[in-house]
């Protein structure tokens, strides 16, 4: 699962959005070495970001430039934090890292967002806009692991919880127990006791009574 997480962060055009420098990189650096078994690579790091330590274990194939170089056809290209917006059309696969204030540029429509925020010590999510697709990853040292959904009754809950906000919009306390009453045939105690659970390990926030997705 964490290879198609891999695959969508550098099929087309995304921008990565985070100001989690460390995790950005981290993840990027380990879909480049799953993707470049099979697909040219080049990085662009135009300040200079990219030390020693999170180069460990690149593969030779790679091209690693501070320069905004042609790329050879069918190249992936990732360009970590630019000022300006690099290969405006040319380009079919490129992915962009951007941190919220670093930037002046508008980012084109054709750009997905894809939006990484820490969720704990080391757990992240990564949120893809336009299809609200959301994934938990760990990151430890350079290695990044995919968190899976909560499992049984919990992730029952959880994958009704998103499908109603979708479906409905925005839910409150009230409207979710309703709902997970009525979906997983529990009483409204234990409707509340998993929205407190889902709340206790952070799948979903109550802000001013209504139900938010981490």
């Amino acid at each position: 699962m964490i290879t198609e997480i891999y695959e969508k962060l550098l099929t087309n055009k995304k921008a990565l959005i985070s100001h989690y420098m460390n995790a950005k990189i981290i993840l990027v650096l380990n879909a480049v070495k799953h993707v470049s078994r099979n697909k040219k690579i080049l990085l662009i790091d135009p300040g200079n970001i990219l030390r020693e330590e999170y180069l460990v274990d690149i593969p030779e194939n790679i091209i690693i430039t501070y320069k905004f170089l042609e790329p050879p056809h069918d190249t992936v290209v990732i360009v970590f934090e630019p000022e300006i917006l690099p290969y405006r059309s040319k380009i079919e696969n490129v992915l962009i890292t951007l941190t919220p204030g670093n930037y002046s540029f508008k980012i084109p429509r054709e750009y997905t967002k894809i939006f990484l925020k820490q969720i704990q010590h080391n757990i992240y999510e990564l949120l893809f806009t336009g299809s609200n697709e959301r994934y938990r990853v760990r990151i430890e040292g350079n290695k990044v692991f995919l968190v899976e959904k909560p499992s049984g009754i919990l992730g029952k809950a959880y994958e009704i919880l998103r499908e109603s906000m979708i479906e409905y919009g925005e839910l409150t306390v009230k409207d979710a127990t309703i709902i997970l009453t009525k979906e997983l045939g529990v009483n409204k105690v234990e409707a509340r006791k998993i929205l407190s659970e889902l709340v206790m390990r952070k799948y979903i926030r109550i802000i001013h009574g209504f139900i938010n997705l981490y």
